[in-house]
């Protein structure tokens, strides 16, 4: 006597479902045929529709057993392909975990260099304005073609990863990849233009 299936339950849950009622079925028909007294003829017709029960309900539980069977075997065979595919998809995250790590790496690096030569930027500039030597001015001056050279560096290289990012569909990578190109060039911009307004014969890019 299989219970009606739901949405709720599997093919392996409905089998097990269906065969757990049988057993029960069983039992409780065994239960009243040991009860039943055969001594009469309205007894002993009890007892034979109890065993006929039994034997179809027997049969029902062989039938039932076959269905668990295929089921959990199918049941297996869509748990190892999913077994597999989650393999694969861990794969996937571990793969673009590791680029995302590398991506902000260079970010973190770049930006740590960005800084330490936009602080230098700042200090050339403040140097410049107090009262120096001509000797020293003409130092700074010197060292001026360098730092604007290695902005241009970082200027590009945060430009690349930006780039990158966007391949990759990291939008939050590529969003502060642009942010840190923008004030590296912002403080190259300032350098130019403390350059112009110094004189140097620097060229500008």
């Amino acid at each position: 006597m299989p219970v009606s299936k739901t949405q709720t339950h599997s093919e392996f849950a409905q089998s097990a479902l269906n065969l757990d009622l049988e057993f029960t079925q069983f039992a409780r028909i065994a239960e009243e045929l040991e009860r039943v007294s055969i001594l009469s003829e309205k007894g002993l017709d009890k007892a034979r529709a109890f065993l006929t029960e039994l034997d179809a309900c027997g049969k029902r539980i062989g039938s039932g057993m076959q269905a668990l069977a295929n089921a959990l075997d199918k049941a297996r065979e869509q748990t190892e392909k999913v077994a597999s595919a989650v393999s694969i998809r861990a794969v996937e995250v571990n793969q673009r975990q590791e680029e995302s790590q590398h991506m902000f790496e260079r970010l973190r690096v770049l930006g740590d260099m960005a800084r330490t030569i936009t602080a230098a930027v700042v200090n050339l500039k403040k140097t410049s304005d107090e009262n120096i030597s001509d000797e020293d001015r003409a130092l700074i001056s010197a060292q001026l073609p360098e730092v604007n050279a290695q902005l241009n560096v970082f200027v590009e290289e945060a430009r690349k990863l930006a780039e990158d990012a966007k391949l990759k569909h990291m939008v939050e990578l590529e969003r502060s990849a642009q942010s840190l190109r923008q004030s590296i060039q912002a403080a190259s911009n300032r350098l130019n233009l403390f350059v112009k307004q110094n004189g140097s014969e620097m060229p500008l890019h």
